[in-house]
């Protein structure tokens, strides 16, 4: 397997390619990355909402440093165990190699304000 024998290529609606890959395929390439022989539907179902919870979480917590609403020592007080971030705190250039990221998914779930202010942060790091 190559890596891109399974995805499949459609036009939308505006004539841009999307790239799609069938579930089962999907869960095959998944217990692959995992070293898995074989994981069930309900269990990769969770684990997939798990992630998705948890970049969600990621990019909320940059959004709300990145425009100052929060420090890293407020939001790791606010949290039992642990916070989620899509870059490392302890070194400020990692946040400018993934704000066109955060940017992009606050841009897909159209929460434009959370834009126009990480744009604005965006910047201020430069």
């Amino acid at each position: 397997m190559n890596g891109t024998s399974r995805w499949g290529i459609r036009l939308n609606e505006q004539g841009k390619h999307i790239y799609g890959i069938s579930s089962k395929d999907l869960k095959d390439i998944y217990n692959q990355m995992l070293e898995f022989d074989y994981i069930d539907d309900d269990d990769f179902v969770s684990s997939v909402e798990e992630e998705i919870e948890i970049l969600d979480e990621a990019y909320r917590n940059a959004y709300a440093i990145a425009t100052g609403r929060v420090s890293v020592t407020e939001l790791l007080s606010k949290s039992p165990d642990m916070i989620f971030l899509p870059f490392d705190p302890s070194a400020p250039e990692t946040f400018r190699m993934v704000i066109d990221d955060i940017i992009k998914y606050f841009e897909e779930n159209e929460e434009y304000e959370k834009c126009a202010e990480l744009i604005s942060a965006k910047e201020k790091h430069q």
